[in-house]
């Protein structure tokens, strides 16, 4: 080897100087720069992974909000189902009485009608059996006294007289009855009237 200045050709030796050339250099003007910006980076990373901690926790916070929601909202519906059923059952109970109490309320005013009808018939039935008898006996005590030679005219009209207030008796019995609305009674009254 000579000694001398030229130019080395040996790459390796070269690259050897030319980085220490390169690292003084950085060293010397760069490193407080460089020093600034990792430790800017370093803090921009650690900022950015305790945000993404807390994002993170922040969702698991929610994520267990609506699980909670979701778990009370279950719940609210199966109360409100089972409410739904009971009030459903209530319901339907409630009507079955109801339609029970007016079914019996309708069967006693039809029953009440028919007893009214079969009193009002009873007492028209008695009403016109009483006329028929009192026209059929005036018709037979006129018929009896009456005489081929009309002498008995004066006997009949003593007996219109009785006649008449026969009537008016029966016709009391009769407004009787219908107050009673008691036909036994109005036959009692008739036998004895008659005999």
């Amino acid at each position: 080897m000579s000694s001398g200045f030229g130019f080395n050709i040996n790459i390796f030796e070269t690259n050897v100087v030319n980085l220490a050339i390169v690292w003084a250099i950085l060293g010397t003007y760069l490193y407080d720069y460089l020093l600034n910006f990792f430790n800017e980076y370093q803090k921009d990373i650690k900022v950015s992974v305790r945000d993404a901690n807390r994002r993170a926790e922040e969702s698991q916070q929610r994520l267990l909000e609506a699980r909670n929601a979701v778990e009370s909202a279950r719940n609210r519906a199966e109360e409100i189902r089972n409410q739904s059923v009971q009030d459903s059952e209530q319901k339907g109970s409630k009507i079955r009485t109801q339609l029970k109490n007016d079914l019996q309320r309708i069967q006693e005013r039809g029953d009440q009608a028919i007893r009214i009808e079969r009193q009002r018939t009873i007492t028209d039935i008695t009403r016109q059996i009483t006329q028929l008898a009192l026209f059929t006996a005036d018709k037979q005590i006129r018929q009896s006294f009456i005489r081929a030679d009309g002498s008995g005219l004066k006997q009949i009209e003593l007996n219109d007289v009785h006649v008449q207030g026969t009537f008016r008796q029966l016709k009391r019995w009769s407004s009787k009855c219908r107050l009673k609305n008691d036909t036994k009674v109005g036959y009692k009254y008739l036998t004895k009237l008659y005999t």
